[in-house]
């Protein structure tokens, strides 16, 4: 191709994309409404868990499978746990790292 109309096409193609980054002039944020605690009260300053005692459950502090309240879904989720050769292999290294640890730690012991 020549030069000059490739210098043309690339110019034209940089105008094309900065043009498209323009907003224009009456932009306005949206109103997004943001909750005033990220994920739940704690048990003391709780409304329902003062008036009857309980405490609130916190969804962090839950067991993630049982959160779900499907009980299929639930014996879908321990069964995937049970049988996720990855996971397996993933736990083992990391005890055998804390054994390797140990040994390592072992040899700064007097003999």
């Amino acid at each position: 191709m020549n030069k000059k109309l490739l210098k043309t096409l690339a110019t034209a193609t940089l105008l094309l994309a900065t043009a498209g980054c323009a907003v224009g002039p009456n932009y306005k944020r949206p109103l997004v409404e943001v909750p005033t605690n990220f994920r739940a009260e704690p048990a003391s300053s709780s409304a329902s868990g003062a008036n009857t005692g309980e405490t609130a459950a916190i969804l962090g502090d839950e067991q993630w499978v049982e959160i779900f309240e499907d009980a299929s879904l639930q014996q879908f989720v321990r069964k995937a746990l049970r049988n996720n050769l990855d996971l397996r292999t993933a736990a083992q290294r990391v005890l055998e790292a804390q054994a390797q640890v140990g040994i390592t730690r072992s040899q700064q012991l007097p003999s």
